[in-house]
């Protein structure tokens, strides 16, 4: 999606497509798909703690995206709740390596953006999450 590529740009012009799994998801439910970027090994925002994830909010006016947060060191699999917080669909986010105690944690929106860390891995998954990143089981783990 190259209007996903030209707001990841204005982040880090160094970000390639080959650097993220894309997923497209109505995050505020208008019927527009917003995208969710999870960089992956070949990019400098993925190490041993986790990746990072950017979420982007599809514009109303004209078709671009804007930023509306990027939560680092966090895994796959990543989940959709059924909740949401200010407008915007929370997410499930696995949490582990780097010292993390390991687990999943809500990622909410506080009505400016989502948070940039995870935080503590106290949620459980439950049959109503759906998965938007699934775990990867490649040898290297990313």
């Amino acid at each position: 999606m190259p209007s996903v590529q030209a707001a990841l740009e204005k982040v880090d012009k160094e970000i390639k497509p080959e650097h993220y799994d894309l997923v497209e998801v109505d995050l505020d439910e208008d019927g527009r798909k917003d995208a969710l970027a999870l960089m992956n090994g070949q990019s400098s925002y993925s190490g041993s703690g986790g990746s990072t994830l950017f979420l982007l909010r599809a514009c109303k006016e004209d078709g671009k995206y804007t930023k509306v947060g990027s939560v680092s060191v966090v895994h796959a699999p990543i989940y959709l709740r059924t909740t949401r917080h200010h407008g915007l669909r929370d997410l499930l986010v696995t949490v582990r390596g780097g010292g993390a105690e390991p687990g999943v944690a809500v990622l909410a929106f506080d009505g400016k953006g989502y948070p940039r860390s995870p935080g503590e891995a106290t949620a459980k998954v439950e049959g109503k999450d759906k998965v938007l990143f699934a775990e990867k089981s490649g040898a290297d783990g990313s």
